[in-house]
């Protein structure tokens, strides 16, 4: 694989028709792949049709052309015809790019066509329960599928050995593990069918070719701390030592020239890194601090300075050969993510994007990493969290968060619940937002804290997907689409967890929520109508979550009084600025016009109307506010620019 700009590509209209993307539950699958039928994609398709048919959701034109535009492309693997390039496919979540794979392998395995005898294919998901799920759906064909991944519980769970399985489930991390220590994929024995390698190759969901890669100060702090490193290699310690000062001392985007190990400390204590580098017995966070070492020696790195002051050696390995392509990416944030652009012979295919008018998605502008949840002594986030879920307590509520808030997380959103919540309450963290249909039938999901990556790591991405040097300059605007993009990203996927991800007839999703927490200046809000188009996105601020001007709170003080005492059912705004001493027109421009002023009285359940009183000149109308009798209600507001 190889990088630069992407090729563009025509998103077609919504889907009229659409299917709801989970597994069928006790469903025989078609196994109708009619002989008539002209070539692989076309056989795949009219099986996935006919089960689609069959649950009265008939495909829509514009889904059926991005279905289809994928498995030609798998036909052509299949056939040797396809160029050798990255084919992305940004079918959003639930319209059956899971089922395609499988119609598509199933009609691989039945053909009798003499171009597809002993064509093998593999498939790569992010998560173990992905590569189970797809097994037990090719259950018919038990011997001619296996498995192989990390997890050895897994494997076990088929017979045949990979090398003589037509169909190869695995995940992403042991592709990348096992391609680390091959330069080429042709070279990776394993992943061979009756030893060649496979035709078809799909990756499933978000596809990066490398990863980031970091040497800190803490680092290098961490193996001058090693004791048989201390013992063994006295004269690379001292070298570590000055490579540590040096770090120290320079500023931000400063290049650094690194020895290599046999300049820092002779052969001999060069082989005891790597002897200490192979010793299982050794914690792996040394043996990976040892492996960055080397793999940072005798190169050129940039050091740059994180958000705390302090100074690390960046930049990245590739972790995928290049020569994995053709490969088929189905990833739905392939249009959002700035990755694919960088990237070289990246081929879209078209993809219909689905209506997402049934999603309320409720936009709250505040902090929500993980420093602000540490520092948020008064609990605004997690109080704010509670007061959306009991606005719906009889329904379930996925909540996405960090992994290491999770637990005090759990614990204080249920002590701010108080029992009060007679639906489910899932927590998913970062890392695991995506992949997984569990959450498929939870109606409400909240981004309680936004996933965004450190600076460095963003220019980093940059210049990996763009094949750029590990010291290339990446621009301002190349860090920010990259930022965006990625953010964005993670969004989608944490957000297509739940409900919405599902589809009913006329291609809409059902009627969902999502709540998300995020800060102005990280543009999601300006971005969120073009991430899931036809939502409906409001302002979402929480009780206490809003600071109030000292008049707005004496007025709101005022309606409590009168409500508290039974005299609060309509409020007039002049008998409001009367009662707290001031002029109707200074009233009308500090308290009555003010956002917030009107979200706290709609909070409280009012609507402001035109109300009547009678005085000495007869019935006069008044602005103010009176009770709505469809309280509780919806207490947010739509979003306007």
């Amino acid at each position: 694989m190889t990088h630069a700009p992407a090729t563009a590509a025509e998103e077609p209209a919504f889907p009229v028709h659409t299917f709801g993307g989970q597994y069928p539950k006790d469903t025989p699958l078609s196994d109708s792949h009619p002989p008539n039928a002209s070539g692989l994609a076309a056989r795949a398709m009219h099986s996935l049709e006919q089960e689609l048919i069959g649950y009265g959701m008939a495909p829509s034109s514009s889904r059926r052309r991005g279905l289809l535009a994928a498995a030609k492309i798998l036909e052509d693997m299949a056939e040797g015809s396809a160029k050798p390039q990255v084919y992305l496919s940004s079918l959003d979540p639930g319209v059956g790019k899971t089922l395609l794979i499988r119609h598509v392998l199933k009609a691989l395995l039945s053909s009798s066509a003499p171009e597809h005898e002993g064509v093998a294919a593999i498939v790569c998901f992010p998560l173990l329960e992905e590569v189970l799920k797809m097994k037990d759906s090719l259950k018919d064909h038990g011997d001619e599928v296996s498995i192989w991944t990390g997890d050895e519980a897994t494997n076990a769970q088929t017979a045949t050995a990979p090398s003589q399985s037509r169909i190869l489930l695995t995940t992403q991390k042991k592709m990348e593990a096992v391609c680390r220590r091959h330069d080429r994929f042709d070279q990776v024995r394993g992943f061979h069918y009756c030893g060649r390698p496979r035709a078809i190759r799909i990756w499933d969901e978000s596809l990066l070719v490398g990863t980031e890669t970091t040497l800190s100060e803490a680092d290098l702090h961490g193996l001058l701390a090693m004791e048989p490193l201390r013992r063994q290699a006295p004269r690379l310690c001292a070298a570590l030592k000055t490579l540590q000062q040096h770090l120290e001392d320079s500023p931000s985007d400063t290049v650094c020239a690194v020895p290599s190990l046999e300049e820092m400390a002779g052969p001999d204590e060069a082989q005891e890194v790597y002897r200490l580098m192979g010793d299982p017995s050794k914690p792996g966070k040394e043996r990976d601090r040892l492996e960055l070492l080397a793999e940072m020696a005798d190169s050129e790195r940039l050091i740059v300075r994180d958000n705390f002051g302090d100074a690390k050696l960046v930049g990245y390995r590739m972790t995928l050969p290049e020569d994995l392509s053709p490969l088929l990416v189905l990833d739905a944030s392939g249009r959002c993510r700035a990755t694919y652009h960088f990237m070289e012979s990246v081929h879209r295919l078209p993809s219909g994007v689905k209506s997402y008018e049934n999603l309320k998605i409720f936009l709250w502008q505040s902090g929500s990493g993980k420093a602000s949840h540490l520092q948020d002594e008064e609990e605004k986030l997690v109080r704010g969290v509670a007061e959306a879920v009991l606005q719906r307590p009889q329904e379930d509520w996925l909540i996405v968060l960090h992994k290491d808030l999770q637990p005090r997380f759990r614990d204080r959103l249920e002590a701010h619940l108080g029992g009060r919540l007679s639906g489910a309450l899932h927590l998913l963290t970062w890392g695991r937002h995506h992949g997984t249909n569990d959450f498929a039938h939870v109606p409400n999901v909240i981004l309680a804290s936004l996933l965004q990556l450190p600076p460095e790591v963003h220019t980093s991405r940059v210049r990996l997907s763009a094949g750029m040097s590990q010291t290339a300059q990446v621009s301002e605007a190349q860090s920010r689409e990259m930022a965006l993009g990625e953010m964005c990203h993670n969004v989608l996927q944490a957000v297509c967890r739940m409900k919405v991800r599902k589809l009913q007839q006329g291609g809409t999703c059902p009627p969902c929520r999502a709540y998300i927490i995020a800060a102005k200046q990280t543009g999601l809000r300006e971005a969120l109508p073009k991430l899931f188009p036809g939502c409906q996105l409001k302002r979402w601020t929480p009780s206490g979550a809003t600071k109030l001007s000292g008049n707005i709170r004496s007025a709101l003080q005022m309606i409590d009084q009168w409500s508290d005492e039974g005299f609060g059912d309509e409020i007039t705004y002049k008998e409001l600025a009367k009662a707290m001493g001031k002029d109707k027109k200074d009233f009308t421009k500090q308290v009555a016009r003010d956002d917030r002023f009107r979200e706290e009285v709609s909070r409280r359940g009012y609507v402001e109307a035109i109300l009547h009183r009678d005085g000495t000149k007869g019935r006069r109308e008044l602005k103010g506010i009176v009770l709505d009798e469809t309280f509780p209600a919806d207490p947010s507001t739509t979003y306007t620019p």
